[in-house]
């Protein structure tokens, strides 16, 4: 064995231990999507392949779009667009030996919907009129904008 073959294989053991540390904790990590078709959408963690387990996929278009488009060209054009994509996501099954690594969306995203929930009634309890707040601009409309006040979004009518 090379010495180049001995390093990748030491780096791939290493990744695995980073994603075991992942599974055993609990906290998610970042996968990059390299594959997403209808209910399947695989991803490279590190140089490691993975499957997320019921894929959240979330679908935006315009409405001209789904004017023109069936849902079979819609779901193609969102999946197409997931590829390279980075995903927060935990690790709910491993197995070195057989390289399998399986991961999920939905427990994350149910433990984010709760802080989000938190962090708002929060953000709510210390607003006061007159308050000024940095937010972030997310999407823009004829007659209002979506803005980003702390992982809130908030609405601005013109």
């Amino acid at each position: 064995m090379s010495e180049d073959d001995n390093q990748e294989v030491e780096e791939t053991l290493r990744q695995w231990q980073l994603i075991e540390e992942h599974y055993k904790s609990g906290k998610p990590l970042i996968a990059q999507v390299i594959e997403a078709t209808k209910g399947k959408i695989i991803v490279d963690v590190s140089g490691i392949r993975g499957v997320v387990e019921e894929p959240v996929a979330y679908v935006s278009y315009s409405l001209s779009d789904a004017q023109h488009l069936s849902k079979e060209e819609l779901r193609a054009n969102v999946y197409e667009r997931m590829k390279g994509k980075h995903l927060q996501l935990k690790v709910i099954a491993m197995d070195r030996k057989r390289n399998h690594l399986l991961l999920t969306q939905r427990l994350f995203t149910k433990e984010e919907q709760e802080a989000k929930r938190l962090r708002r009634e929060q953000l709510l309890r210390e607003l006061r009129p007159g308050d000024v707040r940095r937010g972030i601009v997310t999407s823009l409309r004829s007659i209002v904008a979506t803005i980003d006040i702390y992982g809130i979004e908030g609405l601005l009518f013109q």
